[in-house]
């Protein structure tokens, strides 16, 4: 209980401090109040328990940072990284169709290259540079999440699709591929025991959901892309 109360309460704390700093403080501060947790639970060799309370660290830096966007736009704009670039990507895709979001051609080399920076960084620093990035993806993310709510009178219906299914599962890929990468820089370092088959099983489901996740993306994007034209016609 106090792991997940501890990332309940220091997510959107450390996040709304670290905003009144520096754009290139926010990511930093995001990684450095999570990273023991990673650690200690990765340590104990607790990975299911690790891994939800991964994801349940990116739900609440999202909505912090969908909150803080909703209610401080033109401040937010200012120290999220790449946040405004990101929002004003997908806008264009909304209402146009045009833009890597909709182009296998442009989301699948974007994809694998994230996640053949996500492995490299993780792997080489036992999980925090991946936390790091996993905190700037988060954060533009959910820049253009809160830019959306603002733009649409159905913020309801904005803050559900403004997060696609294919890109839930990309954040539950990193975070299980995270698990098997980070295990293998302590056991070389350190001589950690290895955790085995749960490990195997963390980064085939890692790369599992990775693939889907471009598969859906592929098949559904059009679709979801009215849906949100279709919100924001409707200002």
């Amino acid at each position: 209980m106090g792991a997940w109360l501890y990332v309940l309460l220091s997510t959107p704390a450390g996040l709304w401090a670290a905003l009144a700093l520096d754009p290139y403080v926010v990511p930093v501060v995001n990684a450095l109040l999570i990273f023991p947790v990673f650690y200690r639970h990765l340590r104990r060799q607790a990975h299911r328990r690790n891994f939800c309370l991964m994801l349940f660290w990116a739900v609440c830096l999202s909505l912090s940072a969908t909150l803080a966007t909703f209610y401080l736009p033109a401040w937010t704009a200012d120290r999220i990284l790449w946040g405004p670039t990101y929002a004003r990507e997908m806008f264009v895709w909304i209402e146009t169709g045009m833009g890597a979001e909709g182009d296998y051609r442009q989301f699948v080399p974007q994809h694998l290259a994230h996640a053949a920076l996500f492995a490299a960084l993780t792997s080489a620093s036992g999980g925090l540079l991946g936390l790091l990035m996993g905190s700037i993806l988060l954060n533009y993310m959910s820049f253009y999440v809160g830019t959306l709510l603002v733009a649409s009178h159905a913020h309801l219906f904005a803050l559900l699709f403004g997060w696609p299914v294919w890109a839930v599962l990309r954040v539950m890929g990193f975070v299980a591929l995270a698990i098997p990468l980070s295990e293998l820089f302590y056991r070389m370092l350190r001589r950690w025991p290895s955790s085995g088959r749960v490990a195997w099983q963390f980064a085939v489901a890692g790369v599992a959901l990775l693939l889907l996740d471009m598969f859906l993306k592929f098949g559904l994007h059009e679709h979801w892309r009215q849906r949100l034209s279709i919100a924001l016609s409707s200002r």
